[in-house]
């Protein structure tokens, strides 16, 4: 709901000053929602239908925050046909934009690759975000452990989720969530 929020209040403001944006943001937050309520219905979506989900979401942050948020996505012809957890990607890349912002005064760059492995029997999707320096160590919150839960309870031992930073420098630091599963 907070995400819900901030992206209203984001239009709000971009009414008077920016219409065309507003006029845009409001289309595309209408398609989100209405992905949203269908993937909920559904234990399971396409993979590609999951990338347009995190692409609508990562497009409106990046219209929230457009000096600072970059995002690279695979792109759509070359992502594997597979199935996933409805929506199991949506709480890793909100964390990706809400812990690649907090604390951090400069640009976040948000990275997502799908992997075919295993002779294209299963998939490896990583979603990659800067950090400030000294936030890539944490607690695991809700949003983690509600994936690790989904992933046990549809796939068992066959699917994975890991967590944690990838490298720490002095400017940035880069935290990655990698789920892998059967395709």
């Amino acid at each position: 709901p907070h995400t819900l929020f901030n992206l209203l209040h984001t239009i709000r403001g971009n009414i008077a000053w920016d219409p065309p944006t507003a006029q845009s943001m409001i289309v595309q937050l209408a398609d989100l929602l209405r992905r949203l309520l269908t993937a909920g219905e559904r234990e399971w979506s396409r993979l590609c239908d999951e990338m347009q989900f995190v692409q609508l979401y990562l497009e409106l942050q990046q219209k929230r925050f457009s000096d600072r948020l970059t995002i690279e996505l695979p792109p759509p012809g070359s992502l594997p046909q597979a199935w996933v957890p409805s929506l199991i990607l949506q709480p890793l890349v909100e964390n990706a934009v809400v812990h690649g912002l907090a604390g951090h005064d400069g640009p976040v760059r948000i990275r997502v690759t799908v992997d075919s492995i295993d002779d294209g029997a299963a998939i490896r999707i990583g979603i990659a975000n800067d950090v400030a320096p000294g936030r890539a160590r944490g607690q695991e919150g809700i949003g983690l452990r509600n994936v690790r839960e989904r992933l046990a309870v549809q796939l068992g031992r066959q699917a994975s989720l890991r967590t944690g930073p990838m490298h720490e420098g002095l400017q940035a630091a880069t935290w990655q969530s990698e789920i892998t599963m059967p395709a």
